[in-house]
C-alpha cells in the first residue's frame, strides 16, 4: 500500500503534531499517512522548491501569518502554470480575516481552503484531505438529505473588462456563442444587468490560465418576458420592426394596433436600457481607479525556472507578467491562450549547431513557431518575439531554420539582468507597440487589475441535486467539470457553501459529481446543518 505524504508549509509548529495525533481517529490506516512541517523563508523560495519538485502527495500552505504568502502563492499557482499539484490553503480567521477572499482565488485555481481555529477543527481538516486524496475513510458519517431539485452552481469567472455595452469574461467552463448567460459580481453591488448575450467566443490569447473567453452584450427581459439587447438602443422604430420581421415566429402581417403596441414596448425598453447603461457608466467610471495598465507578458519555457529563482526581488514585484512553464509537454495549450508578447525558450544542455535539427529542442521550437504563426494569423497581428537562450546559432540563421521571422537568439545561458534588459528594450519596439494596440484599453472600457477582487465574477449553471450533507454535495449535470474544480452554491440568503469536485462517477444517465464542502467557519457549518435537518 502506497504511503501518502503531506507537507505543511507554515509557522504553526504544533499543527503537524496535532494532525499526526488526530489521524488515528479519522483514517482507517493511519500508518499510511504522514505529516511533515516546513518553515517558510522570507522570499518563499522554499515554497517554490516544494512545488517545483512536487515530491509530496499534498501541500498544506498556511496563509495566515507569513509575509507576502498570498502573493507568492498567487505567483506560483497562476504564473508558474504548474499542473498536478495538490494544494490546500489554510488560514486562521482570527489572525487574518481578510484572507476570506482566497475562497475565490484558490477556487478559481482548482484548489481549496479550510478554516483552522483550534485543535477541535483538526478532524474536519483530516476528513477533507483524506477524501481529497482518495483514502478510505469510514469513521465519520454525517446525516445526508436526499434531494431531487434544481440548484444553481456559481462558477468562478474572471472579468477582462466592463463597458457600457457589455463585458468580456473568461472561464474554465464552456461558454457558447449566441447563448444567454446569467452572471453576477460580488464586489460590485447593484450591477444593473444580470443577463448577457454571448456575441463571440475565443480560446486564443486569454488573459488568465483558463479555457474559454466570451465577449458579451448586456440584455434584459421586458415586462412581457421578451429579450431586449443593448444594441437595439441604436435602432429606430422601423429598423426594429424590420428586425422582428426576420424572425419566422413573428407574423409579418401585423395589424395597426399590434404594430403600435410593439413600438410602444420597444421605446419603453429603450428608455429602460439607456437608464441601466447610465447607471453602468457611472459604475464603470468609479471602477477606473481599479483599472490595469498594459504590461508585458513574458512566457518563459525553462525546466530550471531560472527567472523565478534568480530574480533579485520577488517575481510579483515587477511590472511584467512572467508566465513560467518547465516544459511544453503538458502545456501546449498555453501557446494558444496566454497572450504573451514575448516568449523565452531556455536551453541548458550545450548543442552542436550542426546537430540542432536532431535535438528535442528543435522539435519543441518548431512546434512553438508553427502554433504561434497559425494563432496570430487568425488574430491578424504580428506573432510575438521568440527569444532563445543557450543556442550558438545566429538569429538570421534561426529565422530560416525555424521559418519564423521574429527571433532573437543568445548563445549564453539565461542571466537575469541580461533578460530584464532585453525586456526593457523590447517594450520600446514597434512589435510590442502593435501588441499594445491589440491588448490595449479603450476609453469606454475599464479592465480590472489582474487577479484583483474587482476581476471576480460568477456564472450561474443549473444542476440536478441528488443529496447533501455538511461535508458533501452530490449532483448531476451535462456540464463538463474536472477533478478538483471548485464552485459556490447559495443555499439560501444566509448560507453559501464552497465545494471542490473530488470524485466523478458515470452511469447510464450521465455523470455524477461529488463535491467536498470546505472553507466553512463554525457559524456557517451550523447554518448548513440546520438547513439540512429542517429542509
Amino acid at each position: 500500500m502506497d504511503h501518502v505524504k503531506v507537507i505543511y508549509y507554515g509557522t504553526d509548529k504544533k499543527l503537524t503534531d496535532l494532525l499526526n495525533k488526530e489521524k488515528v481517529k479519522c483514517v482507517d490506516n493511519p500508518a499510511r499517512l504522514s505529516f511533515k512541517h516546513v518553515l517558510p523563508d522570507e522570499k518563499h523560495l522554499i515554497l517554490s522548491e516544494l512545488i517545483l519538485t512536487n515530491e509530496m502527495d499534498l501541500l498544506l500552505v498556511d496563509l495566515s501569518e507569513s509575509k507576502d504568502i498570498d502573493q507568492a502563492l498567487r505567483a506560483l499557482l497562476y504564473e508558474l502554470h504548474l499542473k498536478n499539484i495538490a494544494i490546500i490553503g489554510l488560514w486562521n480567521n482570527l489572525e487574518n480575516p481578510n484572507l476570506k477572499k482566497w475562497r475565490f482565488e484558490l477556487g478559481i485555481s482548482t484548489h481549496f481552503c479550510y478554516w483552522i481555529r483550534d485543535p477541535g477543527s483538526m478532524e474536519d481538516l483530516i476528513l477533507g484531505l483524506t477524501k481529497f486524496l482518495g483514502m478510505a475513510n469510514d469513521k465519520f458519517t454525517f446525516y445526508t438529505k436526499e434531494e431531487d431539485k434544481i440548484l444553481n452552481l456559481s462558477i468562478p469567472i474572471r472579468v477582462n473588462y466592463f463597458a457600457s455595452h457589455g463585458l468580456q469574461v473568461e472561464s474554465d467552463i464552456a461558454i457558447n456563442e449566441n447563448e444567454i448567460v446569467n452572471c453576477y459580481f460580488p464586489s460590485i453591488p447593484n450591477y444593473p444587468f444580470t443577463d448577457f448575450y454571448v456575441k463571440s467566443i475565443s480560446r486564443l490569447n486569454l488573459s488568465y490560465p483558463l479555457e474559454f473567453q466570451g465577449t458579451m452584450e448586456n440584455v434584459f427581459y421586458d415586462k412581457f418576458g421578451q429579450l431586449y439587447r443593448s444594441s437595439f438602443d441604436n435602432l429606430e422604430d422601423l429598423d426594429y420592426l424590420e428586425l422582428l420581421a426576420q424572425n419566422p415566429v413573428i407574423s409579418k402581417n401585423l395589424d395597426e394596433n399590434q404594430v403600435k403596441s410593439i413600438i410602444d414596448s420597444f421605446n419603453e425598453n429603450k428608455r429602460d436600457s439607456k437608464n441601466k447603461k447610465s447607471v453602468l457608466q457611472r459604475l464603470v467610471g468609479k471602477l477606473s481607479n481599479f483599472s490595469d495598465m498594459d504590461v508585458l507578458k513574458n512566457l518563459v519555457i525553462d525546466p530550471k525556472f531560472t527567472v523565478y529563482n534568480t530574480l533579485p526581488n520577488p517575481i510579483w514585484s515587477y511590472p511584467y507578467k512572467f508566465l513560467l512553464v518547465s516544459t511544453l509537454e503538458d502545456n501546449l495549450n498555453i501557446l494558444n491562450t496566454c497572450g504573451a508578447q514575448l516568449i523565452t525558450f531556455v536551453i541548458h544542455d550545450k548543442i552542436n549547431p550542426d546537430e540542432f535539427s536532431d535535438t528535442t529542442a528543435f522539435v519543441q521550437l518548431k512546434t512553438i513557431t508553427s502554433r504561434l504563426k497559425n494563432n496570430y494569423q487568425k488574430l491578424g497581428i504580428s506573432p510575438p518575439q521568440l527569444q532563445i537562450y543557450g543556442l550558438d546559432i545566429k538569429s538570421p540563421d534561426l529565422i530560416n531554420i525555424l521559418d519564423y521571422e521574429n527571433i532573437h537568439s543568445f548563445k549564453e545561458s539565461l542571466e537575469i539582468n541580461t533578460h530584464l534588459d532585453s525586456i526593457r528594450k523590447f517594450i520600446k519596439t514597434p512589435t510590442y507597440l502593435e501588441g499594445i494596440n491589440f491588448y490595449g484599453q479603450k476609453l469606454e472600457i475599464v479592465s480590472p487589475k489582474s487577479y484583483s477582487e474587482m476581476s471576480h465574477g460568477f456564472l450561474l449553471r443549473e444542476v440536478k441535486l441528488n443529496s447533501i450533507s455538511e461535508s458533501e454535495i452530490i449532483f448531476r449535470t451535462s456540464m463538463k467539470l474536472e477533478m478538483n474544480f471548485s464552485f459556490m452554491v447559495q443555499m439560501n440568503e444566509n448560507t453559501n457553501i464552497f465545494a471542490t469536485i473530488y470524485n466523478i462517477e458515470e452511469d447510464e444517465e450521465g455523470k455524477i459529481y461529488y463535491g467536498l464542502i470546505n472553507s466553512l467557519n463554525e457559524k456557517e457549518k451550523q447554518n448548513l446543518r440546520k438547513l439540512i435537518i429542517k429542509g
